[in-house]
């Protein structure tokens, strides 16, 4: 009886081994989907959306824009009509600290520097004129990032 057990002890044991790795490379069950979060209501609902990603250029720092009309342009103009909801998001692509404010508007994103993450920032232009997006870091804004957010009063 163990003469029969010692000539099938390797067989068994490389039966057991392939068994552990067939286990192993299958495809795990799926795990419970874990909700995402939704976009905030005001977000869902904006009139107008733009995207900013943070550069370096030398001694400079710069918005550029991303999509649409302000893709690739340095520090784009922003439009937007009174009363409209104005969403930014703002990618950081440099891996450097940003965060981009609009003072009037009462409105700011955390400072983040992990390259690739996106904060956004969502109001309501219920006033007229021009006021400045910038990067309130440092001496970033004096260095170049800032731009112009131009609100008209609609017809």
């Amino acid at each position: 009886m163990n003469n029969i057990l010692n000539k099938y002890k390797p067989l068994a044991f490389l039966f057991l081994t392939v068994a552990l790795v067939l286990a192993a490379c299958s495809p795990a069950a799926p795990a419970e989907s874990e909700p995402v979060a939704s976009e905030p209501e005001e977000a869902a609902q904006a009139d107008i959306r733009y995207t900013l990603k943070t550069a370096t250029d030398g001694g400079q720092y710069l918005f550029i824009g991303v999509g649409g009309e302000i893709d690739g342009q340095v520090n784009p103009d922003l439009g937007a009509n009174v009363g409209d909801t104005v969403v930014i998001t703002l990618v950081n692509d440099d891996g450097r600290s940003h965060d981009i404010m609009i003072d009037e508007f009462n409105v700011a994103t955390i400072v983040f520097g992990e390259r690739g993450r996106e904060e956004t920032i969502t109001f309501t232009a219920d006033q007229a004129g021009t006021f400045f997006y910038y990067c309130s870091v440092g001496n970033h804004r004096q260095a170049g990032m800032e731009g112009q957010l131009i609100v008209t009063a609609g017809d």
